[in-house]
Parts: C-alpha cells; structure tokens; sequence
C-alpha cells in the first residue's frame, strides 16, 4: 500500500518499502520528484486519485 507521508522529505528519511513482486522499493520518486520530472520533460501531469 502507497503511502503518501512516507515518500516525502529528505531521500535519506524515507523508509522504503517492501514491493510487490518481492523487491525493496526505496521510495525516491515521490509526488514532487514526479512532478518536477513530468516539467523537466515539458510534459502534461495528469494526477489521478482512485476512490473505490
């Protein structure tokens, strides 16, 4: 399960977490990495919320 809280702040804060397919997930790419990624690229962000 994503958590939100534990993908920002400092890199060396962030927990990591176990993935699915039995791989460590070290929580880099948080919403403001992805954001400042998508405008580096010039890209369009779409951020979608699944509720249900």
């Amino acid at each position: 399960r994503w958590k939100r809280s534990e993908t920002i702040g400092p890199l060396i804060d962030r927990p990591g977490t176990q993935g699915d397919w039995c791989y460590y997930d070290p929580d880099r790419m948080g919403p403001l990495e992805w954001l400042e990624f998508c405008e580096d690229l010039r890209g369009v962000t779409l951020l979608v919320v699944y509720a249900g």
